[in-house]
């Protein structure tokens, strides 16, 4: 037999041995209900008390849990929002400046007159006739420390971020939703089960 809740501090229990001690009260109540099946006041009037008392601490420690949950819950939302709106905004990184020791990219021109195709055709010859045909020559610009930036900032890419950001939000949301509505069911199902005081 379980110790009756006037001899426990409630207040000073945590969540999980809350959560124990409701397992354990409904389990005893339990037992009484299929042991004496139908239980009734007429038949087994002593059995019958104690299950709805056990019954009765139920509700009580639930109680306890529920606010205990809840307490856990705004906590939860306290420091999950404190962590987002305090994160450090994201800083695009800048093109070093002059003062400091970074190499200068290449110039276009620069890169097509270093170029390989450039170098072969001007070693041929073939640019010092003007009537000669120059085939078309395409050289890959590398990429710049501005556009590195520019890439950054896109705002497709900061799109993106912000839906996967509004995704795990959502998900987290839809948990707490779900939780919440096993208790609601559960204090719905509790409450329909308890005998009518009044009857017409």
């Amino acid at each position: 037999m379980s110790t009756p809740l006037a001899e426990l501090n409630l207040a000073e229990m945590s969540l999980a041995n809350l959560q124990s001690l409701a397992v354990e009260k409904f389990r005893e109540a339990n037992e009484i209900e299929e042991k004496y099946t139908p239980l009734s006041p007429d038949t087994h009037p002593t059995e019958y008390a104690e299950s709805k008392r056990l019954l009765g601490e139920c509700d009580v420690v639930e109680d306890r849990l529920r606010n205990l949950e809840e307490a856990e819950a705004r906590k939860a939302r306290i420091t999950q929002r404190l962590a987002d709106y305090t994160r450090p905004a994201t800083v695009h990184p800048q093109p070093a400046s002059r003062d400091q020791d970074w190499e200068r990219p290449e110039s276009p021109g620069d890169q097509f007159v270093k170029s390989a195709e450039f170098q072969a055709l001007l070693s041929s010859g073939l640019l010092n006739n003007p009537r000669n045909q120059v085939p078309h020559i395409v050289v890959p610009m590398q990429k710049s420390p501005l556009f590195g930036s520019v890439a950054a900032g896109n705002p497709d890419i900061l799109a993106f971020k912000d839906y996967l950001r509004r995704v795990i939000e959502i998900k987290s949301t839809a948990g707490t939703l779900v939780a919440e509505q096993k208790d609601v069911i559960a204090d719905l199902k509790r409450a329909s089960e308890r005998p009518k005081v009044f009857t017409f």
